[in-house]
């Protein structure tokens, strides 16, 4: 604004200064709202952050539980350990072969689990490796595993079939928008990138 004149009337000056006052109170109005508003989106993507951590926290007790329960079963049950183990088929038409074949259900089951959690970006990378790892020993070792895999593949997703196999027969499962925006606010993985890692 320019300077007023000593002939400017009162009320003109004085209305200049107001609308001075009141637009350097709205810019400072501005300046807080954003402060408040970048102060809120920190809140929310720490929220989120939280979330996430409890999210995976309550998945690796899952799994750590589906562990315990494997190794409970190869406990209780060491004849069982030769047919996960040692590459060796189970007795057909058996009481041995019927138990045989219900821990290899469960352990695809549990194995399905992992594969769950990665897709839904629940599992870290490390944890991701070490779990294709064991399905994969388990895989090679597990004539029966196998054999009710051939079978029942088409029941499990392609996230299961790489765990076990270390190779997708079928093409993998992209990201959501709603995930890749998610992961984009978490610092996650990119938009391009897909849950299978």
């Amino acid at each position: 604004m320019k300077p007023h004149s000593p002939d400017t009337p009162r009320s003109e000056r004085r209305a200049t200064q107001l609308l001075m006052f009141f637009t350097a109170v709205a810019a400072t109005a501005s300046a807080v709202a954003v402060i408040f508003s970048a102060e809120e989106v920190d809140a929310v993507r720490d929220q989120l952050q939280s979330q996430q951590a409890v999210q995976e926290a309550a998945v690796d007790q899952q799994l750590l539980n589906g562990v315990r329960e494997l190794d409970r079963l190869f406990i209780d049950e060491p004849e069982l350990r030769p047919f996960f183990y040692g590459n060796r088929p189970p007795p057909a038409g058996t009481r041995l072969g019927r138990r045989t074949t219900a821990a290899a259900e469960f352990v695809l089951d549990t194995i399905d689990l992992v594969a769950s959690a990665r897709r839904h970006g629940l599992m870290c990378e490390a944890d991701w490796v070490g779990w294709r790892r064991a399905g994969q020993s388990y895989y090679t070792l597990s004539p029966v595993l196998r054999q009710l895999w051939a079978r029942y593949r088409s029941f499990y997703s392609p996230e299961t079939e790489l765990v076990l196999t270390g190779k997708l027969t079928v093409p993998r499962v992209s990201l959501t928008p709603l995930q890749q925006c998610s992961n984009a606010f978490l610092g996650g993985p990119g938009a391009a990138e897909d849950a299978t890692g």
